[in-house]
Order: structure tokens, then sequence, then C-alpha cells
């Protein structure tokens, strides 16, 4: 087994790191694109991080025959791809658990919006599912790759449109399950932990499964998700800012508490560890996860996009998207309309919640975030990525900015 988990010195080290200091990182990031974040100076848990002790997280390579034992339902009905088709499809015949087949057409997506939750994956989604060689599937987040697993894989497969993918050989389909970023896999439906726990991650898993895969995330401040993800889950007339507050300071305190025994990537991914409840403020810190996602997939098959970059440059980030999809840009017109039906769409009680949270539970996140949002911009500009974290398409907006200090 190959061990790739690293960590920088800052991490390792047992000190305490003030939000100065943080600060002092972030605005060098931030003049480079013109502008300063400005934080105020106050004192910061303990950055320190523990060992990685579960096989599956620190383990980069495992036994392809174990992971497709793991996850049998799904690999026992799939084949060498049709190779005249632009989408992954073939025909089966053979019988498993009781379900016998002849000849049948499945497929897999050829894309997989992973996440973020509350960054825009629906948006996304909607849009992408209108374009005329985009076959749309049966449901947009089936989440059988995570949490409901504990179904039949041919259910699955037969979700993704076949026969109208083999009789349209350039187009493609995909699903959309918000889960697939972040969630392990560990519990099923029925809310009950999974008895045959995967070996590995969804990510080496859709490797094996699939290397051409096409990967897209979008995600936003995550400062913006947590309260965005707390409003969508609190029930109708409970929601508060002092609740919010409350959930935040124990999610907090979680997260550190978790990490000075162990690495904060197990304490991201073990869904026995992180707590299941909103605001869920483990999703934002994006480049944990990403770090895992990149031991497998590169960027010219990790698409990275921001929410608000569809907002303020919506027409540009999805003519980059359809060029990374590998379809014909349909054009200013079709974009056009496609948008004022987006425009249309009720929005949930959870979306028209009337109250501010308090710059103090705001302050808290900001700082919370500040040295892992630094450490995704270097990591995305690593890679190569034209639009990262912190610089859109022709601005020099920097997105780290605290409230201003009371």
């Amino acid at each position: 087994h190959t061990h790739t988990h690293t960590h920088e010195t800052m991490a390792n080290a047992s000190l305490h790191v003030s939000v100065a200091s943080v600060a002092l990182v972030v605005g060098l990031l931030c003049v480079n694109i013109g502008a300063v974040a400005v934080l105020q100076s106050v004192q910061m848990p303990v950055m320190a991080e523990g060992p990685c002790t579960d096989d599956a997280i620190c383990t980069t390579h495992h036994d392809p025959e174990i992971i497709r034992k793991d996850w049998e339902t799904l690999f026992q009905w799939v084949r060498p791809f049709d190779e005249t088709l632009k989408n992954p499809c073939w025909r089966v015949t053979g019988q498993h658990d009781g379900i016998t087949l002849q000849n049948e057409k499945l497929c897999l997506p050829k894309v997989f919006i992973i996440g973020v939750a509350k960054c825009g994956t629906t948006d996304l989604y909607a849009r992408l599912v209108q374009h005329p060689d985009v076959v749309k599937p049966c449901r947009k987040e089936p989440h059988w790759l995570t949490r409901h697993r504990d179904g039949q894989g041919i259910d699955y497969l037969r979700c993704f449109g076949a026969k109208e993918l083999h009789n349209k050989p350039a187009s493609i389909t995909l699903e959309a399950s918000a889960s697939t970023f972040w969630d392990r896999g560990l519990r099923m439906k029925t809310g009950e932990v999974n008895p045959r726990v995967q070996s590995a991650l969804v990510p080496e898993m859709l490797h094996l499964l699939n290397p051409g895969v096409k990967l897209m995330l979008t995600i936003r401040d995550p400062v913006a998700r947590a309260w965005s993800n707390y409003k969508w889950d609190c029930p109708k007339n409970s929601c508060s800012a002092a609740d919010f507050h409350r959930q935040v300071v124990a999610q907090i305190d979680w997260f550190y508490s978790c990490r000075r025994r162990l690495a904060t990537i197990q304490c991201l991914y073990d869904p026995a560890l992180r707590p299941r409840h909103s605001p869920r403020i483990a999703l934002g810190v994006y480049v944990e996860y990403l770090l895992v996602w990149w031991r497998y997939f590169g960027a010219d098959q990790l698409f990275v996009t921001r929410l608000e970059w569809m907002r303020t440059h919506q027409r540009q980030i999805f003519a980059d998207a359809f060029e990374f999809l590998d379809v014909p840009d349909p054009g200013n017109t079709w974009f056009d309309d496609v948008t004022e039906q987006q425009k249309k769409i009720p929005k949930r009680h959870q979306e028209l919640v009337n109250f501010e949270p308090n710059e103090k539970t705001m302050r808290l996140l900001h700082e919370f975030y500040a040295p892992f949002n630094a450490r995704l911009e270097r990591e995305l500009k690593l890679r190569g990525y034209t639009h990262t974290a912190l610089t859109p398409p022709g601005s020099n907006t920097c997105w780290l900015k605290l409230p201003p200090a009371d």
C-alpha cells in the first residue's frame, strides 16, 4: 500500500495559530489578485493533526478485486464499453441474484456532478439535461454509490436511458448525487450501517469502474454554504440565528476535538465521527475532499466552478462546461430560454427565511475556513485550473473577507 496523505508543517506542529497569522497568508494571496482579506486578530484553536488510522482513507491504491467484491452488485453487470458510443454503454446477457438479462442494454453516466450540496448542483444539472446531446436520467440524485447501495446495482444501471443513448451515439448522460463528493457510503437508506463496508472510497471505485469518467464540482463561499444548508434543513418556523450559532459552535468544537486525535480527512469522511445534522460545516472543507479525488483524477477530468461564478459569469462558465463535456455549445438563444425557465421555479420555504445570522457566527465560520480556503487556492493553481477559487473569469475578487469588526 502506498500512503499519500501528506501534511504541511503547520498542520503537523502542535502550536496555536492566530487569525492574524492566517490573515497574513490570505492577505498575501489576495494581494496578488488585487484585494486584501481583513481578519480580526483573535486566538484560534490548536491546529495539530492526529494520525490517519483508516486504511480505506489513508491508502491510495487497494486491490482491485477487493473493490469489485465490495461493489459486486454493480460490477457483476458491467461489461467492456461499446466504443461506437460516446457514453459508456454495453449489452449484457447473464444471471445474478435471481435476475436474468438477455442482451440488455445498460449504461453508466459519462458525467457525475459530484457536489457540493447547496452550491448550485440542481441548477447545473437542470441546464445540462436540457442540452440536445444530454439524455436525462430517471432521477437526478440516486445516491446509489453512497448511501443507497443496499439496492440492486442493476436498478442503478437501468436509470440512464440506454435505449436512447444507443440510438444517439454522440449523446451522453449524467447523474448529480451531491453526496458523491463527501459521503463514504457506510449507511444504507434505512439509516443502518452497511454491513458490507467498502475497502476503498468512492473516487477510487469510480476510477476502477470507468477511468475516463468526467466529474463536475461546484462550490461556493463555505460560510454561505453552511448558512444555506441550515436554512434548507430546518423545519418551517423553527430556524433562528441563535440556534444556527449554537450548531456552528458545536460543530467547530467537534472538528478540532476530532483533529487532535485523527487526521483531518478521517474526521471528515467517517460518518461515525462527522455530525450528520445541519449546517454540516465539514462539507465546506473542500480542499481535503478534493485532495482525495485528485489522487485519481486530474484537472482534465475534474471540472471545478463556483456558484458565485455561475451567477455573475453564467454564459462563460457554461461555455467552459460544454467544452469540458465535449458537446456542442447550443448558442445564446438556447441558453437564454433555459435561463428564463429556471427563473420560474418556485422557492421552498427554507429559501425564504427572513432573518440574518449573527455577525459573530459568520466571523467564526470565516476564521474556521480561512486556512482551508487558502490551501484550496494554492492546490487549484498547482493543477492548472484557469478559474480558481478566488479568481473568476476576468475578476480580481477575493471572497475571504470577514464582516467588519465590531
